[in-house]
């Protein structure tokens, strides 16, 4: 009976996530939901409660506020990250909906990984834990898992006691339109040469994206491509922490 349904209009999907702003995260959601949307499919977002209002957007599909009661007008609510923390009250809310909930790493294993303890209690208080649990109780709700690596599955089983029978891993494939605005022009606009190497990194003022990681590699790159120098650029109150490495690989 649900597949004639399904037949009879078209497949109500929603997706729950971060989907402001150019990140990661960011591409790989709407990605999939404007591929979603190609094969036929009426598909929606929504924002998570702490999502600032006025972001950005960058794309074209109908994004919503956070409202759980939106989602009684869908067949599949597919939350992502750490979106899906209020999964288990969605049932209550529709009756018909299959929860669908998507990891692309988790956050416990991250600190675990590159030994950061100190960010559970450390440079932003107690968000990580809070995020770790938020992260956690999005997939334990969820109708079936999706884990974009077998390292994640690994994970999600380990450390969040997800059942391996409702996890699927299924790597990211989805990728949007490619920009065809020539290079050199965006070089131009960036008051960059029209060419030659060009060492690019981009990530939020957060440990977890292992700036020394990246201060490490651009000194390498430096040290085969002479007089080069780094430029950081942030958001005004995000300014990373480079310690000691700063003046070592000759920013400028």
């Amino acid at each position: 009976m649900a597949s004639q349904r399904f037949r009879e209009k078209a497949l109500k999907i929603i997706h729950i996530g971060d989907v402001a702003g150019l990140g990661g995260l960011q591409n790989w959601i709407c990605s999939l939901a404007e591929a979603q949307t190609r094969r036929g499919f009426d598909v929606h977002l929504m924002q998570p409660p702490w999502a600032a209002s006025q972001a950005q957007l960058f794309t074209n599909l109908p994004v919503h506020a956070w409202d759980l009661t939106r989602v009684r007008d869908f067949d599949i609510v597919h939350s992502h990250g750490c979106a899906g923390f209020k999964n288990w009250k969605i049932r209550p809310e529709a009756k018909r909906p299959r929860i669908v909930h998507t990891y692309y790493g988790t956050i416990l294993g991250i600190q675990i990984a590159l030994r950061w303890f100190q960010n559970l209690v450390g440079w932003n208080g107690l968000d990580v834990p809070r995020y770790i649990i938020r992260e956690a109780l999005g997939g334990l709700a969820a109708d079936a898992v999706i884990a974009n690596s077998r390292k994640v599955r690994t994970e999600i089983r380990r450390y969040y006691r997800i059942r391996s029978s409702k996890i699927f891993v299924i790597p990211g494939g989805y990728s949007r339109d490619p920009d065809d605005t020539p290079k050199g022009f965006l070089r131009c606009m960036l008051g960059l040469r029209k060419s030659g190497f060009l060492f690019l990194f981009v990530g939020r003022a957060d440990p977890v994206k292992n700036f020394p990681a990246a201060l490490t590699a651009f000194q390498q790159t430096k040290d085969h491509f002479p007089n080069k120098y780094l430029n950081p650029s942030s958001k005004a109150g995000l300014e990373p922490n480079f310690g000691n490495n700063w003046c070592r690989v000759g920013a400028a």
